[in-house]
């Protein structure tokens, strides 16, 4: 078993935490219930969201999904690191997969928002807290009824999604 060094599930945390690597299949995070038929856990963690960050309780497919994202992100390969053909084509399909699946993943590795101070015009994209959530509700299928706060990244992270 390997073990590595992975960043908590959120930016701010930069504590790192020892963990043995094992790949999150997106069926471990995603929901399984009927819709509109929510589970308790999943209402109280909203509810704890909607009282404060520091009152926000652990949600087990949420954390699933972000080490999910950040397990393929620590892969640290491009389709560059391939000489032959059928080995980009195999990165190819399956960095469409992973893209699919979680667009955590798809913001961290390849978002990049406008940024007109920088001298490049761009600066990466990181999801903070509140961004790894919105991602989540929206590749778990979840409707949302969202009011929020200025200046939390809303808009740019929706178009990454979109």
């Amino acid at each position: 078993m390997e073990v590595i060094e992975e960043d908590l599930p959120f930016p701010q945390e930069k504590k790192k935490v020892k963990r043995v690597a094992r790949e999150i299949k997106t069926q471990e995070w995603f929901p399984s219930h009927p819709p509109l038929q929510y589970p308790k856990e999943f209402v109280d963690w909203i509810d704890s969201i909607n009282t404060g960050w520091r009152n926000m309780i652990k949600y087990k497919p949420f954390t699933l999904y972000v080490k999910q994202a950040n397990y393929w992100l620590s892969d640290n390969d491009s389709i560059y690191d391939y000489t032959n053909e059928e080995d980009q084509l195999d990165y190819i399909f399956q960095e469409k997969e992973r893209v699919r699946d979680n667009t955590l993943y798809f913001a961290n590795k390849y978002g990049f928002l406008k940024e007109g101070d920088m001298s490049s015009g761009e600066i990466k994209y990181e999801a903070w807290k509140a961004q790894q959530i919105l991602l989540f509700l929206a590749d778990s299928w979840y409707n949302t009824l969202i009011g929020k706060a200025r200046q939390i990244g809303f808009t740019s992270t929706m178009g990454l999604t979109a």
